[in-house]
């Protein structure tokens, strides 16, 4: 019963990261096709893109605490460590994508009408970080379950994508300066 229960379990895994993929790659194709396009359409179907991918991410963080081990028997402090840097990935590219999202929403207009050259740089190279980031989500995730049939990232992997995370912050930061004090630096 227990080795049914264990291949039924797997095979959910298997299904719920294939739907994960399919939102992240459909996100990563609308974000592809609209990465230097500023049209209405196209800044809405980046916000749909980012939303497609929050989902999957969201999903991604729920498959790995499931299959995380915790260790009663480890004080309180180590065990919240363990946890934060398990999910720290995530918690940065979910940052990234909320912070996206609502710099897109808040100065959709601007955005529209006079996207100022910088914001179009800054936004170019958020959109880039976000594709690799959903591609070294996807490759890590996938090698962890075919080798382990447990969902999780190694130090190494998770270190990287905590770097591009912050990165990626950065470039959202500055395309918020530049769309918040636009019209008084002379873009337009």
């Amino acid at each position: 019963m227990s080795a049914l229960s264990d291949t039924t379990s797997s095979q959910f895994k298997r299904m719920l990261l294939n739907v994960c993929y399919s939102l992240m790659a459909g996100g990563i194709t609308v974000l592809v096709m609209t990465i230097n396009s500023f049209t209405s359409n196209s800044v809405m179907g980046k916000m749909l893109s980012f939303i497609a991918i929050m989902v999957s991410v969201a999903t991604l963080m729920l498959l790995v605490l499931n299959d995380i081990n915790l260790d009663t028997n480890v004080p309180l402090g180590t065990l919240v460590m363990g946890i934060f840097v398990s999910f720290a990935p995530f918690i940065l590219l979910l940052f990234v994508l909320i912070g996206s999202m609502l710099l897109t929403s808040i100065y959709f207009d601007s955005i529209i009408k006079f996207p100022s050259e910088s914001y179009m740089t800054m936004s170019v190279v958020s959109t880039l970080f976000i594709i690799i980031q959903c591609i070294m989500f996807a490759f890590t995730m996938s090698d962890s379950i075919e080798s382990s049939n447990t969902v999780k990232m190694s130090a190494l992997d998770s270190s990287k994508l905590r770097l591009l995370s912050i990165i990626n912050l950065i470039a959202i930061f500055t395309s918020f300066v530049s769309l918040k004090y636009m019209t008084t630096d002379g873009f337009h």
